[in-house]
């Protein structure tokens, strides 16, 4: 985890961290409001996700995962909830142009995975979902939103 210190150091500065939220005092990037603030946890994965397309059932709900490897993060996935038709993209479809060189010094993503990975979601579940959850901005609720 040395990166991490510094990861959170430079997206402190990069995301207005140090600036008092309030009406004169608030910056964005699009992606999200602000850094969380809260503590911070890691816990061990009971299940991992390894098929192209996985199906599990957590915690009495069914969710399709599907891998996005190599898009905007090295390990990456896509997550589809029939009960609800709500896909979660993670951050490859944001309100913000695609971070596929980021400013922070990450690893230049291959817009190409991107673009594929993206496909192959609305592909598979696109006609069926109803809502976009997004992991670092607002919710898209409806079929014409998701257009």
């Amino acid at each position: 985890m040395i990166g991490g210190n510094r990861q959170t150091r430079l997206s402190g500065y990069q995301y207005s961290q140090l600036v008092t939220p309030g009406p004169t005092g608030s910056v964005t990037s699009g992606l999200g409001l602000i850094n969380s603030r809260g503590t911070i946890t890691f816990a061990v994965p009971t299940n991992v996700i390894t098929e192209q397309v996985q199906k599990e059932k957590i915690a009495g709900l069914d969710i399709e995962f599907m891998l996005a490897p190599d898009t905007e993060a090295p390990s990456e996935m896509f997550f589809y909830i029939p009960e609800y038709k709500a896909l979660s993209t993670a951050e490859d479809a944001v309100h913000t142009q695609h971070n596929v060189y980021s400013l922070r010094g990450a690893k230049v993503r291959s817009a190409y995975n991107w673009a594929k990975y993206l496909k192959e979601a609305n592909e598979r579940v696109g006609r069926r979902s109803r809502s976009s959850l997004r992991a670092a901005s607002l919710a898209r609720l409806g079929q014409r939103a998701r257009q």
